[in-house]
């Protein structure tokens, strides 16, 4: 069963196309990767498919509820860690001490527990990262949309959230977009390279150098 279906999407931006009649079908419970160079229009696409930014045409349809990893963090900065997770939690529809129990299973997973009263500007990217990493967690609907989730994080951190999207696979349907050749080969189920605006799909079980000079050689649209 098809989880994510994109019929001919197109977004413009003034005479520029940067997603040209695009197509995508993706399988329920199956993982998703977009390869692509900064300024290949992958955020773009991401955005378009999380309903952030409006499309010029074409359709996107869902079969269940989706929820949203930005790459620029989406996090109140002034509040505390545990704030966040709570008022996420809360707007997910926990009861109180629900969410309590819930923010605490994945904190003590991910080890920051000792930062819950560490306000959010005070944190390293990669921490902001792997905190927005969990309020995805925390909302817990079929569909996950992750844009670019290991850009500029550190190793220790990149593994954790790794390790964290394959325990997914096989129970969430993941669109995730990266510039990671090995990160797209080892988490990807269907591996696409976004050029000239548009998905091109690709065997993943090839070398990854040819996979990379495949990456490098695909046009900048934006």
């Amino acid at each position: 069963m098809e989880a994510v279906i994109v019929k001919d999407l197109i977004k413009k931006y003034h005479k520029v196309t940067v997603i040209n009649s695009l197509n995508l079908s993706v399988e329920d419970k199956k993982c998703a990767v977009i390869l692509g160079m900064d300024g290949s229009g992958k955020t773009t696409l991401i955005n378009l498919l999380a309903e952030n930014i409006r499309k010029t045409s074409g359709e996107i349809t869902y079969n269940s509820s989706y929820s949203f990893m930005p790459d620029a963090e989406g996090l109140s900065e002034h509040l505390t860690v545990y704030e966040n997770l709570y008022l996420m939690a809360m707007a997910s529809g926990y009861l109180k001490e629900d969410a309590k129990k819930i923010i605490d299973e994945y904190a003590n997973k991910f080890n920051i527990t000792e930062r819950y009263d560490d306000k959010v500007k005070t944190l390293s990217v990669s921490l902001k990262k792997l905190v927005s990493y969990i309020l995805l967690l925390v909302m817990n609907t079929d569909i996950f949309l992750l844009d670019e989730p290991f850009k500029g994080i550190d190793v220790k951190i990149k593994r954790v959230m790794l390790d964290s999207l394959k325990e997914l696979k096989n129970k969430k349907t993941i669109i995730l977009t990266t510039e990671l050749v090995d990160i797209a080969k080892e988490l990807s189920d269907d591996l696409y390279i976004l050029k000239d605006g548009v998905l091109e799909k690709i065997d993943k079980d090839k070398e990854l150098l040819e996979l990379e000079n495949k990456l490098l050689n695909a046009e900048v649209v934006e």
